[in-house]
């Protein structure tokens, strides 16, 4: 899988996991509820975004080099 499509697999993922988690957040109403949106959806989305600029970037890098050794 080239890194490409695996940062759009990423974010796609990402995306599911936030819908699925909105729809179980609509019946889990209590501090639990916003203890584990902010200890974990939070970071997970955070890191997510981060990796994915990291992985653009490499992917730029790694272009580069290809069209340098050509």
């Amino acid at each position: 899988m080239s890194l490409s499509a695996s940062r759009t697999r990423l974010v796609a993922i990402t995306k599911d996991l936030r819908r699925n988690w909105e729809s179980a957040r609509g019946a889990w109403r209590d501090e639990k509820c916003i203890e584990f949106d902010q200890l974990f959806m939070s970071d997970i989305e955070s890191s997510v975004n981060t990796a994915v600029t990291v992985m653009q970037e490499l992917e730029d890098v790694i272009q580069q080099v290809k069209k340098d050794c050509e």
